[in-house]
C-alpha cells in the first residue's frame, strides 16, 4: 500500500501516512532524528534526504510568500514521490473540515457553504458536480467584515447546509459571521497549521484513491497580474485545472515589474503568494512596447510563467527577484487637458486626473435642467452655453473633446449641443468627437478583453447585462483601421434561461475565441453556458462607472500610435417608417464613413414619416435623425442622401425637400441605476386538492370565508360603473397584464383572474374557492399555499408564512410583529427594503429566507393553478393592493423578478 507524504512550507517538517498501519507521524519529531541543515542548501532537500523514506504521493501546500521560494521544495520533493502534487491553502482548509465532519453531514447535500471566521471572514459555496453526487466545485466567493453576517443577497446560489468555522488558538471572533440559517453546523479546528496539515492529508488520501466522503475539485485560488500599478485579473477561486491564460499588454520600455499575485485570504496566516519578475528593454526602444504573458497551471498544481519580449527569439522562463526589489514602473503622466468629455444635457465634465484615473468635475452656478422639462434647441444651446462659460480656462485646451449622449434625444437636440461646443474650440488646436454609450460600453469591453495576436482571431463578441436588458456587440479588427463594430443586437428579457437562450443564438453568428460577457451578476445557469461558450465573464459594479471609463479610453484610443489599438466610428442601421407601419431598413450596418443616396416609395396611405437608428444599449428607444408630420399629397418616392464624417451626426437631404417637425422631447430620468439580473429559481410548489379540515380552525389566523367582489364584474348602477369597468381593463392591457391577483384590505386573501384578449376571468383553486388565503407552507416536501397551507398550520405553524401585505417592502425595523405569527423577523436588506423571515422547512430545520422569496412561492404556485386551470402559461402579473398595504408593492416587484416573472404594475384599491 503506498506512503503519503504532506508537506507544508514555512514548518521544516512532513507528515508520514502508512496506509498500511494507518498511522501518522511527523518527522523529523517522532524518529528523534537530527537533521543537519547545510548552508546554501533548501531545508527541505537535506529533511528528504536524510529521511531516506520513498513516498508514493506528497502533497505541498503552496502557502509561501515567495512563489520562488517554493520551487526548490518541489524540485527536492521530486526525489523522494513518484508525485507531487501543489494545493492551495483554500483547498486544504475545505478538505480539513469536511474531513472533521461526520461522514454522513453532506451526503444528501447538493449545494454547502463553508463560512470561516478569523480576524477577517470570508464565505465559499460548493455545487455539486453533475453525475457525481461525491465532487464539489467551489462556485461563489465572499469575504465578510468584522462583524459582518451572511446574507442569502449576496450568494449567488443558496446552500443547503452552512459550516460556520472557527478556530480554538486563533483571535476570538468579534461576532458570529452566521445568522440563523440553513441547517447550520459550527466547527472549531486547533489551529490554523493544523487544519492545514489535515486539509492536506485527506486531499491525498482522495488523490490515491483512499477516501469516502465528499471532496473538492481541483481549483486556483484568485489570482492576478500586478504590471506596474495596474491589476488584471487571471483566474478567480474556483477555477478548475488546468489552466493557461496568455495577455498581451503595453508596458513602459524602461522599467517595469511583473507580479503574479494570489489573492490574500484569512489574515491569521497573512501575506500573498507572488511571483516578482523584473525585465529591463533595451534603452534605444522608445514609448511602449508590447510584451506577451503566459501563466499556465498543471494538473498537478504547478504554476509556470513565462514572458515573451519583443527582441527574444523563442519565450523564456523568467527570472524571479528577491521580494525586497523596488524597481519601480512608470505610468504615463496624464495631464487634465488631454482628454475632456461632456455628457449631453449635464453640468459635469469628465476628464483624467493626474495618475490618469477618471475624474468628474461639476460646473457650479449652472441650474440643472429639470426631468419632464420640454427640451428644444434653443434651450439645448442656451444650457451648453451656460455650462461651458463656467468652464475652467485650462480646460478648452484640451487635446481631445468629446461629446456623449445615450442614443435617446433627437439627432437635432444634439447637433445643438455640438455647434455650441464647436463655437467654444474653434481657436483651439482641440480635436471633437460625437459618439454614443455603445461606442463607449464597447471600449470599456476592448480594454478588458485582452485581445492579442496570439489568438490567431480578428473578431470578438461582447456582451453587456445591465437588469433586464442584454446588448451583444460584434467587433472586428483591421490592421488598418483598428477595431470597430460589425453588428449589435438589444433583447430584453424575463428569466435567466431567456437571456441564456439570446446568448446561445447570438453567439452561433460569428466564429470568435475571443469573448467577453459584462455582468453585474452571474447566476449559476448563466456561467455553465458561458463556460461552455469560452465566454470570460467580468462583473461589473456599475454601468455609470464603467461608461465613465469607456469615454475616456475612447479618448486615450486616438492618440495611440498603433492603429490596432484605434476605434472606427460604426454606423447603426438607418431605418424608415411610416405611421404604424412596420419599419424598413435604409442603410445595414456600417463601420467606416460614407456618403449614399437610396430611393424609397412612400407608403400612400401615410403621410407622415420618421428616419431613425437604434442606439440606446439598453433599450430600444430611437434616436430620430428626421421627422415629417406632413407629406404632400404628391410626393410618392424619395430620394435620401445621407453623409457621415467620422464620430459626427448623419447629415440627410432629401429630394423633393420635405418640411421638417419642431424637434423637442421631455427630459428624461437621469441613467438607470444598476438592477441585479434576474435570478433562476425552481420550486416545487403544490396546488394539491386536500379536504377542509375536520376539526375547528380557532387555532387558525382568521381568514374571513365572506367572497370578496371581482373587480372585473362588481359596478355600480349605471353607466358609471360599466364606464369603470372599461377604463380598468383598458389599464389591464396597457400594462400588458395576463394575471391579476386582487388582495382583499379586510382578509389575508387574494382573488385571482386571467386576462385574455380584454376578457377578464375569475380562477378559483383547487377547491373551487375564489377567495384564496395568502398563506405560504413549508411543512412538506413540495411548497403548498392557499387553504392547504392554512391545514397545515393546524400541526406545524412555525412552518407557514402570512399577512404578507404588513411584509413586503418594509425592512424588520419597520414591521409590527403580529402576536399571533409563528415565524419570527430579521433584518436583511434596506435597499430594497426586504426582511428576512425565520421560517421551520421540512427535513431542513430553520431557514432565514427574504420575504420576497417567500412571496415568489405563492406566485409560483399561483401561475401553475392558472395553467391547470386554463390550460395557459401566462408570466404577466399585475396586482391590486389595498391603500394601507402601498409599500408592499416593491416586494411584490422583486418577488416577480426572482422567478423572472414580468411585473406589469399595480393599483391601489379605493377604501
Amino acid at each position: 500500500m503506498p506512503i503519503l507524504g504532506v508537506a507544508i512550507p514555512k514548518v521544516i517538517a512532513v507528515k508520514v501516512y502508512d496506509t498500511d498501519t494507518d498511522s501518522i507521524k511527523t518527522e523529523p519529531a517522532d524518529s528523534g532524528l537530527k537533521i543537519e541543515y547545510e548552508k546554501n542548501r533548501e531545508p527541505f532537500e537535506c529533511l528528504f534526504e536524510q529521511l531516506k523514506i520513498q513516498f508514493d504521493l506528497l502533497v505541498i501546500v503552496s502557502e509561501i510568500p515567495d512563489e520562488s521560494l517554493l520551487n526548490p521544495i518541489i524540485a527536492a520533493a521530486k526525489t523522494v514521490a513518484k508525485e507531487v502534487y501543489i494545493i492551495p491553502p483554500l483547498m486544504a482548509r475545505f478538505m480539513a473540515v469536511i474531513d472533521a465532519l461526520s461522514k454522513d453531514t453532506l451526503n444528501y447535500s447538493t449545494c454547502f457553504s463553508i463560512v470561516t471566521d478569523a480576524l477577517g471572514g470570508d464565505v465559499h459555496v460548493f455545487l455539486q458536480r453533475s453525475g457525481n453526487p461525491k465532487a464539489f466545485k467551489c462556485t461563489f466567493e465572499a469575504f465578510l467584515k468584522p462583524g459582518e453576517c451572511v446574507s442569502y443577497q449576496k450568494l449567488t446560489i443558496r446552500p443547503d447546509k452552512i459550516i460556520s468555522l472557527s478556530f480554538k488558538d486563533g483571535p476570538p471572533s468579534q461576532v458570529s459571521s452566521v445568522p440563523k440559517i440553513v441547517a447550520c453546523k459550527r466547527l472549531e479546528l486547533d489551529n490554523f497549521t493544523q487544519m492545514l496539515y489535515n486539509g492536506a492529508l485527506a486531499k491525498a488520501k482522495q488523490i490515491a484513491g483512499l477516501w469516502e466522503k465528499v471532496y473538492i475539485e481541483d481549483f486556483v485560488q484568485t489570482m492576478v497580474v500586478r504590471i506596474g500599478q495596474e491589476i488584471h485579473y487571471v483566474a478567480g477561486t474556483g477555477t478548475p485545472i488546468p489552466l493557461e491564460k496568455t495577455m498581451s499588454k503595453n508596458i513602459d520600455a524602461q522599467n517595469v515589474i511583473f507580479e503574479v499575485e494570489r489573492a490574500q485570504q484569512i489574515k491569521v496566516i497573512g501575506g500573498n503568494w507572488r511571483r516578482s519578475i523584473t525585465r529591463v528593454c533595451p534603452p534605444e526602444r522608445l514609448s511602449y512596447v508590447t510584451v506577451d504573458l503566459n501563466i499556465s497551471i498543471d494538473s498537478y498544481g504547478v504554476t509556470k510563467v513565462l514572458l515573451k519580449l519583443p527582441d527574444a527569439s523563442k519565450p523564456g522562463i523568467v527570472t524571479p527577484v528577491s521580494s525586497h526589489s523596488t524597481v519601480k514602473a512608470v505610468k504615463p503622466n496624464w495631464k487634465l487637458e488631454n482628454v475632456l468629455a461632456h455628457v449631453f444635457l449635464s453640468s459635469k465634465f469628465i476628464y483624467h486626473g493626474s495618475d490618469g484615473s477618471p475624474m468628474e468635475v461639476d460646473i457650479e452656478g449652472v441650474e440643472e435642467i429639470a426631468t419632464g422639462t420640454d427640451l428644444t434647441p434653443d434651450l439645448v444651446k442656451s444650457h451648453c452655453e451656460a455650462v461651458f462659460d463656467h468652464l475652467p480656462p485650462s480646460f478648452t485646451e484640451s487635446f481631445i473633446f468629446i461629446l456623449n449622449h445615450d442614443g435617446t434625444y433627437p439627432a437635432a437636440l444634439i447637433k445643438a449641443a455640438a455647434e455650441v461646443i464647436e463655437t467654444k474650440f474653434a481657436q483651439t488646436n482641440s480635436r471633437g468627437f460625437i459618439i454614443s454609450d455603445l461606442i463607449a460600453y464597447t471600449r470599456y469591453a476592448l480594454r478588458r478583453l485582452h485581445h492579442t495576436t496570439i489568438d490567431n482571431s480578428s473578431y470578438g463578441f461582447i456582451a453587456l447585462n445591465n437588469g433586464t436588458d442584454c446588448r451583444t456587440i460584434f467587433i472586428e479588427r483591421s490592421e488598418s483601421q483598428g477595431w470597430g463594430v460589425t453588428d449589435t443586437f438589444h433583447e430584453s428579457y424575463e428569466s435567466t434561461s431567456q437571456l441564456c437562450q439570446f446568448l446561445t443564438n447570438e453567439l452561433q453568428q460569428q466564429g470568435t475565441r475571443t469573448k467577453l460577457l459584462l455582468t453585474l451578476s452571474a447566476p449559476l445557469s448563466l456561467q455553465n453556458l458561458m463556460a461552455r461558450h469560452g465566454v470570460t465573464i467580468k462583473r461589473v459594479k456599475n454601468f455609470d462607472k464603467a461608461l465613465v471609463d469607456g469615454i475616456l479610453d475612447f479618448g486615450d484610443s486616438e492618440t495611440e500610435t498603433e492603429i490596432t489599438n484605434k476605434q472606427r466610428d460604426f454606423v447603426s442601421v438607418v431605418y424608415i417608417r411610416q405611421g404604424d407601419s412596420e419599419e424598413y431598413e435604409l442603410i445595414k450596418h456600417s463601420q467606416t464613413p460614407f456618403k449614399i443616396t437610396v430611393e424609397h416609395q412612400l407608403d400612400a396611405g401615410y403621410r407622415n414619416l420618421t428616419i431613425y437608428q437604434k442606439l440606446a444599449v439598453f433599450t430600444d428607444k430611437e434616436f430620430v435623425l428626421f421627422q415629417c408630420d406632413e407629406v404632400p399629397e404628391s410626393v410618392s418616392d424619395l430620394s435620401i442622401t445621407f453623409e457621415l464624417d467620422p464620430f459626427g451626426i448623419p447629415k440627410i437631404s432629401i429630394d423633393p425637400p420635405l418640411p421638417e417637425v419642431n424637434y423637442t422631447a421631455k427630459k428624461a430620468e437621469p441613467r438607470p441605476q444598476n438592477v441585479d439580473p434576474v435570478p433562476s429559481l425552481a420550486y416545487s410548489s403544490s396546488t394539491a386538492s386536500i379536504p377542509y379540515p375536520s376539526r375547528p380552525l380557532s387555532s387558525v389566523p382568521s381568514s374571513t370565508r365572506t367572497s370578496i367582489a371581482s373587480l372585473a364584474t362588481t359596478s355600480s348602477a349605471g353607466a358609471t360603473g360599466a364606464s369603470r369597468i372599461d377604463k380598468r381593463i383598458k389599464h389591464l392591457g396597457n400594462m400588458n397584464a395576463e394575471i391579476v391577483i386582487t388582495c382583499d384590505p379586510t382578509s389575508p386573501t387574494a382573488q385571482i383572474e386571467l386576462f385574455d384578449n380584454g376578457v377578464l376571468t375569475l380562477v378559483p383553486d383547487v377547491n373551487d374557492t375564489v377567495n384564496i388565503p395568502l398563506f405560504v407552507s413549508f411543512a412538506q416536501k413540495d411548497v403548498r399555499i392557499g387553504f392547504s397551507a392554512m391545514h397545515d398550520f393546524i400541526e406545524h405553524p412555525k412552518s407557514v408564512v402570512w399577512d404578507f401585505l404588513h411584509i413586503l417592502g418594509r425592512t424588520a425595523s419597520e414591521i409590527t410583529v403580529n402576536p399571533k405569527w409563528q415565524f419570527n423577523i430579521h433584518d436583511l436588506t434596506d435597499e430594497p427594503p426586504n426582511a428576512g423571515i425565520e421560517v421551520e422547512m421540512a427535513d431542513r430545520g430553520s431557514v432565514l429566507l427574504p420575504a420576497d422569496m417567500i412571496f415568489s412561492c405563492f406566485l409560483k404556485a399561483v401561475q401553475r393553478l392558472v395553467e391547470a386551470k386554463t390550460g395557459k402559461k401566462r408570466n404577466n402579473f399585475f396586482f391590486y393592493v389595498p391603500r394601507s398595504a402601498s409599500k408592499c408593492q416593491s416586494g411584490m416587484r422583486e418577488a416577480c423578478k426572482f422567478l423572472g416573472f414580468f411585473f406589469a404594475g399595480t393599483n391601489l384599491l379605493k377604501s
